[in-house]
């Protein structure tokens, strides 16, 4: 005698199977070409001030563009490059000055920033922004004080959140590919 019908129309799923599906939507990600920077026993900057004589120094390589965001009345442009031997990120408007810029001997999964700037219509726009250095980092979820998240998508090794009135970022944790908590680090 046969099973139920239901039994015998069931679809069975294989590993191989799921992992094709996943790769074709876009779910899994190709690793990354380039490991993180090693450590260094550089010291690392001091947390409330950024990096003084750095700030809107013209950088010593090419910038990096990690990723563009329309606010305001412009585009935000996320940057990494190598200031007098450091790793630098800035944020700007236009890319003559960089408006939001830290640098310094970052270590850990993450780092995160967040400044004011000033939109070509001369409104303030405050942002959250920084560099994941855990390659596996494919999304961050930013908590704010006194409760609420937003989760933004890694760029090229860098996030950049416009900030809505009212939030202030508390601390970022690093997301993988398959939603595990990579790391978590705060906003300085």
């Amino acid at each position: 005698m046969r099973g139920p019908v239901w039994r015998a129309a069931r679809p069975k799923l294989s590993l191989l199977g799921l992992l094709a599906a996943l790769a074709v939507s876009g779910c899994l990600l190709p690793a990354p070409d380039s490991a993180p920077p090693p450590a260094t026993a550089a010291p690392t900057p001091a947390l409330d001030a950024p990096a003084s004589p750095l700030a809107g120094a013209p950088p010593s390589g090419g910038p990096a563009l990690l990723a563009e965001q329309p606010a305001g009345g412009g585009t935000l442009r996320l940057l990494r490059y190598t200031g007098a031997g450091q790793t630098c990120v800035a944020v700007t408007f236009n890319m003559q000055t960089l408006e939001a810029n830290r640098c310094g001997a970052f270590a850990g999964a993450g780092v995160g920033f967040v400044d004011t700037l000033t939109d070509p219509g001369g409104q303030p726009v405050r942002v959250a922004y920084g560099l994941l250095l855990e390659p596996s980092i494919t999304a961050v979820a930013v908590e704010f004080a006194g409760g609420g998240n937003a989760n933004v998508p890694a760029h090229n090794g860098g996030y950049l959140l416009v900030l809505e009135a009212g939030q202030t970022p508390q601390r970022a944790i690093g997301i993988n590919q398959f939603g595990n908590l990579v790391g978590s680090w705060a906003f300085r």
